[in-house]
């Protein structure tokens, strides 16, 4: 557990990689228990011995998640909609952006496009 001056408290991992120290933040305390760290701590600790770098792996990883809200279905239908209305009548642009933010948004509108399947019901 690493605490500042300023009373603020994290898990963190020390380990050495190619000869290089670093530091793997875990979490944050007490976001979560010492038993949750400690299996974090743990599957950091599996990385290393199979040679991989943990500290890398989780950037990779949040590099996924922000590519993926990215490529959200809200995102990307907002474009569609953006790149569409000019050539639709002012109402029906602003109705079906009203439809959008009320019907499909709240549902699947934060998923990434690759997650969506299959829409029921949608017909062409």
């Amino acid at each position: 557990m690493l605490v500042n001056p300023n009373g603020s408290r994290y898990w963190r991992l020390k380990y050495c990689i190619a000869g290089k120290e670093k530091l793997l933040a875990l979490a944050v305390y007490p976001d979560i228990t010492l038993a949750e760290a400690r299996q974090k701590r743990a599957d950091a600790k599996k990385v290393l011995a199979a040679g991989g770098d943990p500290g890398q792996e989780k950037q990779e990883e949040k590099q996924a998640k922000e590519q993926a809200v990215a490529n959200s279905f809200e995102r990307l239908a907002m474009e569609w909609h953006a790149h569409k209305s000019t050539s639709w009548s002012e109402g029906y642009a602003e109705h079906l952006l009203m439809y959008l933010k009320k019907d499909i948004f709240p549902f699947i509108g934060q998923k990434a496009i690759t997650d969506i399947s299959q829409i029921v019901g949608f017909v062409e």
